[in-house]
């Protein structure tokens, strides 16, 4: 099997960039297509591959409540629109309530996942009650929001850090006794999975589909407010450090079921069936 990933997101920390090493670890030949370019560029390079055979898939990786609620602030549906005419022959979607109006029946849901030759225990010194990793961006207003509470009160136990990837990241986590997490697009990112990889308590607001792959208070923990995410972060760094390596612990071991070895293996499950 020939399979070319139809890359839309234009960063090298993109899932495209994953599954691209997780498919050839499996030992199929795989290319890549960007479509950041000028169209005529990309509609060639996809007609190419086709025609030496090879299967093309999209990863729709950027897609979340903006895209498909006009009511949310940055509402923007340029993604959406950019997927259904990739023309690729299988599109896989990591944010959920976007099946409902990708309705197609080459689509179908795929959650993040993680690389663990990448994110792993590490053994550094742990200096910080709690860390964020990641951008802001102007749709994160709420984020922000909590990123300077955590700030107010802890202090320089508490750390944002943003521009770094890959290595770089988990030796960020690695810093951190909780890595806090908000999801401002209400998707279940990357960032989730990254953390539980590395070993260490997440803690983050409720997102949709979330509990279908994670239990709240065994693999992680999910915070309702500002009041019960200040109580939570002082309750698993002060008063219960065993229930947080317990739940840090539990959620390595889920977390091994979601790699991209086994997404990829996914793909080529539902491309193989539908031959």
């Amino acid at each position: 099997m020939q399979i070319a990933i139809i890359d839309s997101s234009s960063t090298p920390w993109a899932e495209a960039t994953y599954y691209l090493k997780a498919l050839r670890t499996l030992g199929y030949e795989t290319v890549m297509i960007s479509d950041n370019g000028p169209r005529e560029e990309y509609v060639y390079n996809v007609l190419k591959y086709k025609n030496k055979g090879f299967i093309t898939i999209c990863i729709a990786s950027d897609l979340f409540s903006q895209n498909i609620d006009p009511s949310r602030e940055g509402y923007n549906s340029k993604n959406i629109n950019k997927y259904l005419n990739s023309a690729a022959d299988y599109i896989f979607v990591g944010y959920k309530p976007a099946m409902e109006i990708l309705k197609n029946k080459n689509i179908y849901y795929l959650p993040y996942a993680v690389d663990t030759s990448i994110y792993y225990p590490l053994d550094i010194p742990v200096t910080l009650k709690a860390i964020f990793v990641g951008r802001e961006s102007t749709y994160a207003q709420e984020r922000s929001k909590k990123l300077d509470l955590l700030k107010h009160v802890y202090g320089d136990m508490f750390e944002k850090t943003g521009g770094v990837f890959f290595e770089a990241c988990a030796s960020e986590y690695a810093r951190a006794k909780i890595v806090f997490n908000y999801s401002s697009g209400q998707e279940i990112n990357m960032r989730i999975f990254e953390a539980l990889a590395c070993r260490k308590l997440l803690m983050t607001n409720r997102t949709p589909y979330l509990e279908e792959l994670f239990e709240d208070g065994k693999h992680l923990i999910i915070y309702k407010d500002d009041e019960d995410l200040i109580r939570k972060i002082n309750y698993y760094t002060v008063d219960n450090n065993e229930a947080r390596e317990t739940i840090a612990n539990q959620g390595y071991e889920e977390v091994k079921k979601h790699t991209y070895l086994n997404r990829a293996m996914e793909i080529v499950k539902i491309i193989d069936n539908d031959r």
